[in-house]
Parts: C-alpha cells; sequence; structure tokens
C-alpha cells in the first residue's frame, strides 16, 4: 500500500529534489517487487553481524541457483528500492534490514516481507533520545520483522544473545538457533583456530558430524555467521558443500577486519567501518588472538557512536577489556575515550579529540617499524582513516571528532581545507 505521507518523513533529511526522488525510486520498487516471485526473501535484523551474514549467505546462495543482495555500503532506505529495482530476480533476495528510528522496520515492511529472518541479537547501537531510546525500543522495533514471517517461515536467531532468544518466543512457526558454545543451540561451534592467513571453524548439530569451513576472513565471531548459513541451506534442503567452497573464496571487507601491509614493515588490521559494544569486543578477541604473532600491538580506538544513556558505562567497560588485553600502545580519540583510557591502567595510552591529532601524537613519540600490528576500530563517521594519512606523511588538515561523510576522506575536498 502506498502512504506518501508516512514513507516522506524517511527523506526529509535529504535536499528537496532528491526527497521525491527517492521516494518516486521506492514506489517503482514497490510496483516491480509485484511481478516477481522468487523462492525466499531473506531479511537479516539485528544490532551486529547483519553484513557478514548477508554477505556469507548471498554469496553461498549465488551458488544455489543465484542471489541478489543488498549494497552494504548503503543505508537501508535507499538499498532495498536500489536491489529490488534489479531487472531480473534470481531465486534468492538476501537483504541486510537496519534501522535506527522508530517505524523504520514498517517503513520497510510496506515495500517487502519476509520469507525467512536471520536475528543477531541486540546491543544498544541508536539507543539515544532522538532515535531508539533503550535496548527495549531498538528490540521492539526489530521484532517487528519477526511478526512479518508467514507461518511457514523460517526464524534463524542467535542463541547465545538473549533478548534473541526472547525474540524467538513471538514466532509459532519453524525455528533454528545457532551458538558458540558448543552442545548449545540447534547449531554450533565445536572449535575454531585463527591466524593471520585466516579462520578454520568446525560447525555441528546433533544430526550431523561437524563440518570444517575454512575461510580468508578473520574472527572466531564470523563463525555465527556461517552457522546461521548452515541452517538456513539444511532448512532448505541445499548441500552444506556449497558453504565450504564458498568460504574459502570470500574476502575481507574493507574496513571490516581486513588486514594489509603497512609502512616500514607493520601490518595495518582495518576495522574501522563500524563500532559497537558486541563489534568492538570481538575485534579485541581477534587482536589477542593474533598478538603473539607480531612484535607490539598499537590499538587505535575511536569512539562508539549512538549508545544514548549507555555510553559512559559501555566505554567504561571497554577500557576493561583494553586492560586485559595489554596494548603495547593505546590511542583513544574523541571525549568518551577519555573514559576508557582511565579504565586501562598500566597501559601506554595517548589520548586525542581527533584522528589527525592522534596520528600526529604518535609520531612525536613512536614510528611504525617492521613486525607491528596497527588496530583501527571505530564507527564510520569518526574517519580513522585520518590517522593513517598523517603516518604516511599526507596531509590532514580537517579536525573535525566527527563527520558525517559517509565515503573516505580522501575524497572530500574539506580533508586538506579546514583549519582548527
Amino acid at each position: 500500500m502506498i502512504d506518501i505521507r508516512r514513507d516522506y518523513r524517511f527523506y526529509t533529511h535529504l535536499p528537496f529534489g532528491k526527497r521525491f526522488y527517492h521516494l518516486g525510486r521506492r514506489y517503482l520498487a514497490k510496483l516491480w517487487a509485484r511481478f516477481h516471485h522468487p523462492r525466499g526473501v531473506v531479511m537479516i535484523t539485528g544490532s551486529y553481524g547483519k553484513t557478514s551474514t548477508a554477505y556469507v549467505l548471498g554469496e553461498t546462495l549465488k551458488r544455489a541457483g543465484g542471489a541478489l543482495v543488498t549494497d552494504r555500503n548503503l543505508d537501508t532506505i535507499f538499498n532495498l528500492p536500489q536491489t529490488l529495482l534489479h531487472w531480473r530476480w534470481p531465486p534468492w533476495l538476501v537483504l541486510e534490514t537496519g534501522i535506527d528510528h522508530p517505524q523504520e522496520m514498517d517503513f520497510h515492511l510496506r515495500l517487502v516481507k519476509p520469507t525467512t529472518v536471520i536475528f543477531t541479537g541486540v546491543v544498544p547501537v541508536h539507543a539515544d533520545e532522538q532515535l531508539l531510546g533503550s535496548k527495549m525500543g531498538i528490540w521492539q522495533e526489530k521484532t517487528k520483522l519477526i511478526r512479518a514471517l508467514p507461518a511457514n517461515g523460517l526464524l534463524i536467531y542467535n542463541f547465545d544473545d538473549l533478548l534473541a532468544r526472547h525474540a524467538a518466543r513471538l514466532f509459532s512457526g519453524p525455528k533454528r538457533s545457532y551458538s558458540l558454545k558448543k552442545g548449545k543451540g540447534d547449531y554450533w561451534l565445536v572449535k575454531s583456530k585463527v591466524t593471520p592467513q585466516g579462520s578454520q571453524f568446525w560447525l555441528a548439530t546433533s544430526s550431523r558430524l561437524p563440518i570444517r569451513i575454512k575461510t580468508p576472513l578473520l574472527g572466531k565471531h564470523f563463525a555465527q555467521s556461517f552457522l546461521a548459513a548452515l541452517a538456513f541451506l539444511d532448512f532448505y534442503h541445499l548441500p552444506p558443500s556449497l558453504l565450504v567452497d564458498t568460504a574459502r573464496q570470500l574476502k575481507p571487507l574493507p574496513g571490516r577486519l581486513s588486514l594489509q601491509p603497512f609502512l616500514n614493515g607493520s601490518w595495518l588490521l582495518d576495522d574501522s567501518r563500524r563500532s559497537n559494544p558486541a563489534s568492538a569486543k570481538a575485534g579485541l578477541t581477534l587482536v589477542a588472538t593474533l598478538k603473539p604473532h607480531y612484535q607490539r600491538l598499537i590499538v587505535v580506538m575511536g569512539e562508539m557512536g549512538e549508545l544514548g544513556r549507555y555510553a559512559r558505562q559501555e566505554h567504561r567497560r571497554l577500557g576493561r577489556q583494553l586492560a586485559k588485553l595489554k596494548p603495547d600502545i593505546l590511542i583513544g580519540i574523541g571525549p568518551l575515550m577519555r573514559l576508557a583510557l582511565k579504565e586501562a591502567e598500566g597501559v601506554t595510552a595517548i589520548w586525542a579529540n581527533d584522528p589527525a591529532t592522534a596520528g600526529e601524537l604518535f609520531l612525536k613519540e613512536y614510528s611504525p617499524r617492521k613486525g607491528d600490528l596497527f588496530y583501527l576500530k571505530a564507527s564510520l563517521l569518526r574517519h580513522l582513516e585520518r590517522f593513517r594519512y598523517v603516518l604516511e606523511g599526507r596531509k590532514v588538515a580537517c579536525r573535525r571528532p566527527v563527520c558525517h561523510y559517509y565515503h573516505d576522506c580522501s575524497q572530500c575536498d574539506k580533508l586538506n581545507e579546514e583549519r582548527g
């Protein structure tokens, strides 16, 4: 059903002309969707793990007749219409469904309905008062996707997340759960091995022997995405060999735990695309695993955004996690990271208000050297690439602590123009 008044408000942040352009694309996408009947529409929601799960499952289903996957670099209000306007739909649609405002899930559901929902879990992202307000507000909005499932649909959920388990009670149809704890849920991780070259996972369920997954993706937490994909394949009677073969071909996504050579024989682990309590914990767990492979660990950590009333306690908790990690050098960026640095007792620390200043302060006392591992972690709008630019000797005049430019700073004219 077309409701211009309800839909228009989600585009009011755009320039006047673009509002109607995107509103028009939305209604064309809704019309186009009426003529297509894919075998399944998978909609993935949660506070973390959406992109990796869509990536793993989407690439796997491309081997099973074809899949259309949403553009991970666009906000959901833009990427859903863009995806649906694809001229030819394959058998499967895999849609990452992010939300950060009340009634936004209703907005998405007026465009397309799921046949499968994957619910990854809830942490206090977008918990600002002007957004979803609290963890319960986040849960209530995200679970609308589960309520939209047909009775013969499928719900796949993270057994390790308490709020995901509560969400599963809302659906009486077929359900499958997954867990990183052996013997928990319907699908679980038996063991894992992570090195700088990649990860190996042994995945099991009560009805089968463990399946070994070998992938270039780095981090134990990626096992959750493979477990969700395995549950999906089993339900639809697709061979798990599709997942095994796909895993070998996957490459780390830019800014999402991608490891690359850096300066003077050092290495850079770039995890600066997103940051929230769950992803920060997963990233630090990975870094702790990789630490013995390097001479020196430098952690560059920017603020986690949109945590609302949870912001101070989550940054203090982050500081305690950093204290346990014991990096050789800890660089905190942004006002809230002062709280984290206070909790990270005994760690050599540097604080700065913005990434460029942080880079300059680092270079005053240190320099990248062979065997270093730099770990960069922050939300996208903190633009930690400016720290890297300074170390590379590039001019960086911009000192904004937060910027709503959604592309790399190298594409922004203000990078070398701003002062102060």
